[in-house]
């Protein structure tokens, strides 16, 4: 079987699964594992380098609007690798390319590939499409959904996190600056180092459904305000996890329920919904304890700069900020979603985290 996966979060769980060898095409924003930047690229973005985190928030609009794609298939790619299987989603048109345009491609080719799509909006529904992925290539899910299963498990079985604990959570050790992994750009933007898909998502944080990230800002509504809900923390910590920097975004998707299932609340956003645009003005209302920055999209290194930025303008409150690597472990609905929500248990209780997924910054 031949495959082609249009979703970094597809690429990665196609290759947990075991049927790495049978993929032959990828995005450019497939970076992990390692192998898969040796498969042939067939889908690109159709937005500059080097944009700031504002502009690829302006960009993506503008071209959502003018009804212009913001990516592109490479047609000939496609025709020479003839696919039996190409893995799409049709949760966030400005995540990846969407399954109309697949499917049109396709048919234009004359290919008669099979097309699977992905649309997760929570954990479980997560984990439900690594199982529909395993069927679709023909192995077994039960070793590796299991596994996370089990993992996520026993996170919701450890005693309450204390809103105490944020505030010296990290101040030394895994707090420390220094290790971090090189900067991916946004989804959708061609980086230097390079690859989220997201979610992390082309224009809303909240992560590319598709696993990676945003091209521009969440994935989200693309106009207005995301749903500002402060709710009671019944003595856990408050936590804020910011999906896009300028502007800013309230998580959504499965984000919330990350928090949700390291032991805090998420004080903004809501989960199984889409991420959406916020205020400074209602950040700092929605009095969080500990502030994530994980703009989708972005490695740990840019999501640091990025934090550190926010915090020289004096727009997040004086509590403890730490920078996620947004791109690996919280844009991208695929098994590294765990990793994310690990970090976070640290992150609250004051215990080890893992440096490659996350670090404070203040």
């Amino acid at each position: 079987m031949k495959i082609v996966s249009l979703l970094p979060s597809a690429t990665e769980i196609c290759f947990a699964l075991g049927a790495g060898d049978q993929v032959h095409g990828v995005t450019f924003e497939c970076d992990h594992p390692a192998a898969a930047r040796e498969r042939r690229i067939v889908s690109a973005t159709n937005l500059p380098a080097g944009l700031t985190p504002a502009e690829i928030d302006a960009a993506v609009r503008a071209r959502v609007a003018a009804g212009e794609d913001l990516y592109k298939l490479d047609r000939d790619a496609l025709r020479a690798i003839d696919p039996d299987l190409v893995i799409t989603q049709d949760l966030c048109a400005v995540c990846a390319v969407d399954v109309d345009g697949v499917e049109e491609a396709l048919s234009y080719l004359g290919c008669r590939a099979e097309v699977v799509t992905t649309d997760p909006h929570d954990l479980t529904e997560v984990l439900e499409s690594i199982e529909q992925i395993a069927q679709a290539v023909g192995r077994p899910s039960e070793p590796l959904v299991g596994s996370l299963h089990r993992r996520l498990d026993a996170l919701r079985a450890l005693p309450p996190a204390s809103s105490a604990a944020p505030r010296s959570a990290g101040r030394g050790g895994a707090g420390e600056e220094g290790a971090g992994e090189e900067g991916a750009a946004p989804h959708g933007v061609a980086s230097p180092a390079s690859d989220q898909s997201g979610s992390t998502p082309v224009t809303a944080s909240a992560s590319d459904q598709s696993g990676s990230a945003p091209v521009a800002a969440p994935a989200s509504d693309q106009s207005g305000s995301a749903p500002v809900t402060s709710p009671a923390s019944d003595g856990l910590p408050r936590v804020l996890v910011l999906e896009w920097t300028d502007p800013p975004f309230a998580p959504g998707h499965w984000i919330p329920e990350m928090v949700e299932v390291a032991g805090g609340v998420s004080v903004l956003g809501s989960a199984g919904l889409r991420s959406g645009r916020t205020t400074w003005p209602a950040v700092a209302a929605a009095r969080p304890e500990v502030v994530v920055v994980a703009p989708c999209g972005f490695g740990l290194d840019d999501s640091a700069r990025l934090g550190k930025d926010l915090i020289d303008q004096g727009l997040l409150p004086d509590v403890p900020v730490w920078a996620a690597d947004a791109n690996g472990y919280f844009a991208r609905p695929g098994p590294r979603l765990v990793d994310g929500v690990e970090a976070l248990a640290g992150i609250l209780r004051g215990t080890a985290v893992d440096p490659e997924v996350a670090r404070q910054i203040r």
